[in-house]
């Protein structure tokens, strides 16, 4: 009866610790499917940036464009400072969208630091788990894996 309660013992102990392996697997997964999807983010953040700098670029050519055109071109002075104002006006509006963007991007990168963390340390009980597994059943097996082997392996994984 002693036999059999530390061979269940032992059986307890190996669910307990597939069961634990399941799990990190299950953390793990479900934290790369987060990060893949914050990585998309941060890819299409980056996009609209790089568009966003293209425009600013682009108004601020147009810009000096429209004031050499006032010096040239009293006539024309009217018309060209207004729609200096209005490339200014966006240019504005830009950079402030371009900084909400660069916000975001900080909290999605923090935020992939995060899981990359929590990852990792998943990653590290799950090659824990599974050197203990293989410890246990190698012994079991280099034991000749009868119930007298795994009564040894017990009672040496008992004394540690």
């Amino acid at each position: 009866e002693d036999r059999q309660d530390t061979v269940q013992t032992h059986k307890e102990t190996l669910g307990v610790l597939e069961s634990k392996l399941q799990d990190a697997r299950s953390i793990y997964e479900e934290k790369s499917m987060a990060l893949n999807q914050q990585q998309q983010q941060i890819n299409t953040v980056k996009s609209h940036e790089r568009e966003m700098e293209a425009d600013m670029d682009r108004m601020q050519r147009e810009t000096e464009v429209i004031m050499s055109k006032i010096e040239r071109g009293k006539a024309r002075l009217t018309a060209a400072e207004n729609r200096a104002k209005e490339c200014e006006e966006r240019k504005v509006q830009q950079q402030m969208i371009l900084k909400e963007k660069q916000d975001m991007l900080a909290k999605i990168q923090s935020q992939v630091g995060d899981h990359q963390d929590i990852i990792n340390k998943a990653k590290k009980e799950l090659d824990m788990l599974k050197q203990e597994s293989r410890r246990l059943r190698d012994q079991i097996k280099a034991s000749g894996g009868g119930f007298h082997s795994v009564k040894a392996v017990i009672d040496q994984d008992i004394l540690r």
